[in-house]
C-alpha cells in the first residue's frame, strides 16, 4: 500500500541519516508534489551533508529560480557546474534505470536515467536509453534533445546520429538529417542504413 510504502521510505531516511541519494530522493518526493518549502530544505540538507552531490546542486537552483530566490538559484547553480562527474554514482543511477527500462516502467527509467545524467553530462549511455525511452513515450522533441547531447560526447556513437537522423526526417527538419547520415557514411561508406535513410531524405527534397 502506499501509505506503507511512504513510512518505509521515511524510515530508511531516518536510519540512513549519512546517506545523500536517500535524502535527496526525499527532497524529490516533496518537489513532485510541490512542496516548495520541504523540498527546498531537504536539497539543502543533502548539499550540507554531501557538498559534491550535484544532483541536489541542479534541483536546488531549478526549485530556487521557481521561488523567486535569485541569490540561492544563482549560487546553487554556479556549485552545480563546478561539480566534478560523479561516474561510481552514474553508473548506479544507469544501472536501476536499465533494471526499469526492462519492466517497461519508462517514468522510473526515466527518472534515473536523468540522475545519471546529474552525476555525469556526458554519460553517452544514459543520455542514450533516455532518448529511446522518450521516443517510445511518444516525446519525439525530448527525444530530440538528448540524442543532439549524446552526439556531442565523443566518440560519437554512430546509432544515435541514425535514429536522430530518423526524427529530424519526421519533422521535415531534411538538412539536419542529411547532415547526420553524411556524418555516418563518412566513416562508414557502406553503411547499409545510412544509405537506406539518405536515400529516404534525398527523395523528400522532392516532395
Amino acid at each position: 500500500p502506499a501509505g506503507q510504502a511512504e513510512e518505509d521510505f521515511r524510515r530508511a531516511v531516518a536510519l540512513s541519516p549519512a546517506r545523500a541519494e536517500i535524502r535527496h530522493e526525499a527532497a524529490l518526493l516533496h518537489e513532485v508534489r510541490k512542496d516548495t518549502e520541504p523540498a527546498l530544505a531537504g536539497y539543502q540538507e543533502v548539499v550540507v551533508l554531501d557538498p559534491g552531490f550535484g544532483p541536489s546542486w541542479h534541483r536546488l537552483s531549478n526549485l530556487a529560480s521557481a521561488a523567486g530566490n535569485t541569490e540561492l538559484a544563482v549560487r546553487a547553480f554556479r556549485t552545480w557546474r563546478a561539480c566534478k562527474p560523479d561516474r561510481t554514482r552514474a553508473v548506479a543511477w544507469w544501472g536501476l534505470a536499465e533494471a526499469y527500462e526492462e519492466r517497461k516502467q519508462y517514468g522510473l527509467a526515466l527518472h534515473y536515467y536523468d540522475q545519471a545524467i546529474e552525476q555525469d553530462p556526458e554519460h553517452a549511455e544514459a543520455l542514450f536509453r533516455a532518448a529511446i525511452v522518450t521516443d517510445l513515450v511518444g516525446d519525439d522533441d525530448e527525444a530530440i534533445e538528448y540524442y543532439e547531447r549524446c552526439i556531442n560526447v565523443k566518440p560519437v556513437r554512430v546509432s544515435a546520429l541514425l535514429n536522430l537522423a530518423m526524427l529530424y526526417e519526421e519533422q521535415g527538419l531534411l538538412q539536419r538529417a542529411e547532415a547526420n547520415l553524411r556524418h555516418v557514411l563518412n566513416d562508414h561508406p557502406n553503411h547499409f542504413r545510412a544509405q537506406h535513410f539518405m536515400d529516404s531524405v534525398e527523395s523528400s527534397y522532392s516532395m
